[in-house]
């Protein structure tokens, strides 16, 4: 059982002998209940997400619930991709709350009546989770032109204060804000995105130019896009490049429905899920049918690779530490990709890949051990067998996640140049990437 398909929140009492009278308070095989705080000596706070979405609620020690401010919005996130809760309990009384639909604001609540009180902050975009001590809260935030901050609030005044900023002397004026936009499918569901547009002060497009998207896609499946600006996406957003930032079905922050439905799914529902982006980006967001490409890390490069490989909306596509073939020796990532594949035959049999005909970019670091090296190895060795231009960078010393601050700007600087390659301009200052084809082979 998956801790955020289903958990159970027990109480006992601890005793020499151990702990005596174990009991469910909440949760179950179905129902995912996380992240518990004592309110008072006969109750606890706690998240569970019975209603589909994860609420607030006070449990009694007996067993009796109620549900603090049952919205049709997330008070709470994945224990698999946070390990804090999203809330905590303030000096007066009143619980500090990040909550939302894609967007995460912070927000004072009333326990005694399920009311809302706003904080009046510049910062309006908030990681889900917090750390609350007497009247402050500290966590991590961001905003319009604002990239990602360590911010603490003082709840009975509303100062803040910043603690540590992720960047500093970059001018505002560079950074694309990222802007929610809901797509529709063939079938009816909905598909999450965040657009980023271009923007740089010195440039300006001609009127009737299309323009080039990037399509991001996350590391697993459950992640969620964030809304807080980046310089990742202002590297590329700077340079006349829009990114659409793709929440796939199966990601958080939508509702238990919308996570649940890639179960069975991966590698044809996230395929689909960006085959609905490249279609609404094209009709909507004036994007450029001949210049879209994908960015996929981990699962997201499997997915950028489905795409690639079943359809012909984009022309290239940029792959970090990719899962590229369930049936290689992997970690806790592939068994769980094995679990809720749509069709763990074809992504062991490789088979899926035969169709890839477009350029693909590949990086990872040789010290990865959530996805093993591996699988790039094979992959580039796959492409180049069958002719198909691509790239290979192996960074020595890094894992999944790059650290070096040399090697962060390496990896960029060759996705530049790529796209140029891909897209046909020259982007200045830029080393030249070379694409194998294996005809040599």
């Amino acid at each position: 059982m998956r801790p955020w398909d289903g958990a159970e929140l027990r109480v006992g009492r601890i005793t020499q002998a151990g702990i005596e009278q174990e009991r469910v308070l909440l949760g179950g095989p179905a129902e995912a209940a996380c992240h518990p705080e004592w309110a008072s000596d006969r109750s606890l706070y706690a998240v569970s997400d019975r209603s589909h979405w994860w609420n607030l609620y006070e449990v009694q020690l007996d067993g009796a619930l109620r549900p603090l401010c049952p919205w049709a919005e997330d008070f709470g996130w994945p224990l698999s991709e946070c390990a804090r809760p999203a809330y905590g309990q303030l000096r007066s009384g009143l619980l500090a709350v990040v909550h939302g639909t894609g967007t995460w604001r912070l927000d004072l609540l009333d326990p005694a009546n399920g009311q809302l009180v706003p904080l009046d902050l510049p910062y309006d975009r908030w990681e889900p989770a917090l750390h609350v001590m007497g009247g402050t809260v500290t966590g991590i935030a961001g905003g319009q032109a604002r990239t990602a901050a360590v911010v603490t609030v003082d709840t009975a005044d509303g100062q803040h204060r910043v603690l540590r900023q992720s960047v500093t002397g970059l001018p505002s004026a560079y950074l694309s804000d990222g802007i929610p936009e809901t797509f529709a499918g063939r079938d009816g569901h909905e598909v999450h995105a965040v657009i980023y547009q271009p923007r740089n002060p010195g440039y300006r497009a001609a009127n009737s130019e299309l323009v080039p998207y990037l399509i991001f896609l996350p590391d697993l499946p459950g992640a969620q896009p964030g809304r807080i600006p980046d310089l990742v996406k202002a590297f590329f957003t700077s340079r006349g490049l829009g990114v659409a930032e793709v929440a796939v079905r199966g990601s958080a922050g939508y509702g238990r429905g919308y996570r649940e439905q890639v179960y069975g799914r991966w590698g044809a529902a996230d395929v689909e899920d960006c085959a609905v982006v490249i279609r609404g980006l094209i009709s909507r967001w004036r994007a450029d049918p001949g210049r879209l490409a994908l960015r996929g890390v981990g699962a997201g490069g499997a997915t950028a690779l489905g795409v690639l490989s079943s359809t012909d909306g984009c022309a290239a596509a940029t792959v970090y530490a990719p899962v590229t073939d369930l049936a290689l020796p992997g970690s806790a990532m592939t068994r769980y990709l094995c679990q809720i594949a749509a069709d763990v035959t074809l992504l062991r049999s490789r088979s899926w890949l035969e169709r890839i005909r477009r350029p693909v970019l590949m990086l990872h670091g040789s010290d990865d051990d959530i996805v093993p090296p591996e699988q790039t190895m094979h992959l580039r060795d796959f492409l180049r067998d069958r002719h198909v231009p691509h790239a290979c960078l192996i960074f020595a010393g890094e894992r999944h996640v790059f650290r070096s601050a040399d090697v962060i700007a390496r990896a960029l600087q060759a996705e530049l140049s790529f796209y140029g390659r891909v897209f046909r301009f020259c982007p200045p200052a830029t080393p030249h990437l070379t694409l194998d084809t294996g005809s040599e082979h």
